[in-house]
């Protein structure tokens, strides 16, 4: 909510969309970027630095942008939100499957 619904649009309005590169035929503008790349380091608080969580913050950079495009196009947070949930539900429901397995 805060990265797509806040910063996004206060950088979208002020930085230009002409230096936007185009990623399997969508724009992606600097504002994506700039918003994916602080959503990754925001996902460090969990981890310690390390090589572990390089991967998790480089997973997140690009599920970043994923639901910075679905947001820059959409003009809405609605849809990146409730896939964002879903991906939580997921990665909890899977982790702890993985956890049962192997005890």
């Amino acid at each position: 909510m805060v990265f797509r619904g806040l910063v996004l649009p206060l950088l979208s309005s002020s930085l230009p969309t002409s230096s936007s590169l185009t990623i399997m035929g969508l724009s992606v503008t600097p504002a994506v970027l700039i918003t994916a790349f602080l959503f990754a380091i925001c996902h460090l608080q969990y981890y310690r630095l390390s090589r572990m969580s390089i991967r998790f913050m480089l997973f997140a950079f690009f599920g970043g942008i994923f639901f910075g495009i679905i947001a820059d196009h959409t003009h809405s947070i609605w849809l990146p939100l409730m896939l964002h949930i879903e991906f939580n539900v997921l990665s909890v429901y899977f982790s702890r499957r993985r956890m049962s397995v192997g005890s």
